[in-house]
C-alpha cells in the first residue's frame, strides 16, 4: 500500500544524513594531526559527537591481598615446644590434684570444727551448771546453822567447808554414818575412806554429843 507524500515535505537521503565521527582534541592544537608526521603529544580528551568526554587512562585493577610469610620451626625448635607443652600439661594435672586434696581437707576441717563447737557448747553448759551448784552449796554452808565440825580430829577448815558443801552440817549426821556413807563422803572429799576410819570421825562425833 503506497501512501502519498506531500510535495512540500523534503525526503532525507543517505547522502544528507550526518556521519558520526570521533574527534581527538589535543591541548594547544587543532583537532587533527598534520599529515607530514606523527603526533607530538597523545590525545588529552576523547570527544564523542553525541556529547560528553572522558580523559583517557589505564583501566584500574583491584589491589591484591598481601600475605605475611610463614616460617616453619626447625626440628629442634619443634621438639622444645612439644617438651614445654608436656611439662605444662603435667603441671596442670598436679595442680588439679593438689586442689582436690585441699578441698577434701577443707571439708574434713569444717566437720572437725563443727564437732569441736558442739563439744565446747556442752562443756560451757556443764560449767554453768556446776557454778550454779557451787554457789548454791556455798550459800547453804554460810546460812545454814550447824555444829563446828572442826572439833573432830582430822577435820580442818578445808574439809569442814567441803562437808558443808556436801550437806553435812552437824555432828549428829557424822555420828550416824554407815560404812556406805563413809565411802560416799570420802569420794566427795577426795580422800580415802580409811583416813576417816583411822581418825574415827564417827566415834568422835558421838562422844562430842552427836549421838
Amino acid at each position: 500500500m503506497n501512501v502519498p507524500v506531500p510535495s512540500d515535505v523534503p525526503v532525507p537521503t543517505a547522502s544528507s544524513l550526518p556521519t558520526p565521527v570521533n574527534v581527538l582534541v589535543q591541548p594547544g592544537g587543532s583537532g587533527a594531526s598534520s599529515a607530514s608526521g606523527p603526533m607530538s603529544q597523545p590525545p588529552a580528551t576523547l570527544v564523542h559527537p553525541l556529547g560528553g568526554s572522558h580523559p583517557p587512562g589505564p583501566v584500574s585493577q583491584p589491589p591484591r591481598p598481601s600475605y605475611a610469610p610463614q616460617t616453619v620451626p626447625s626440628g629442634a625448635a619443634a621438639a622444645n615446644i612439644d617438651a614445654r607443652v608436656r611439662e605444662l600439661q603435667a603441671q596442670v594435672v598436679r595442680a588439679r590434684q593438689e586442689l582436690a586434696a585441699a578441698q577434701v581437707e577443707l571439708r574434713t576441717t569444717r566437720v572437725d570444727a563443727y564437732n569441736l563447737r558442739a563439744e565446747l557448747d556442752v562443756a560451757k553448759s556443764r560449767i554453768a551448771e556446776l557454778e550454779v551448784e557451787l554457789n548454791r552449796s556455798r550459800s547453804a554452808a554460810i546460812t545454814q546453822p550447824g555444829d563446828d565440825l572442826k572439833v573432830i580430829k582430822g577435820i580442818g577448815p578445808k574439809y569442814e567447808k567441803l562437808l558443808r558443801g556436801a550437806g553435812v552440817t552437824s555432828l549428829a549426821e557424822i555420828a550416824s554414818w554407815s560404812e556406805g556413807d563413809i565411802e560416799a563422803v570420802a569420794k566427795k572429799l577426795g580422800i580415802k575412806a580409811d583416813r576417816i576410819r583411822k581418825d574415827d570421825w564417827v566415834g568422835n562425833a558421838k562422844r562430842l554429843g552427836g549421838g
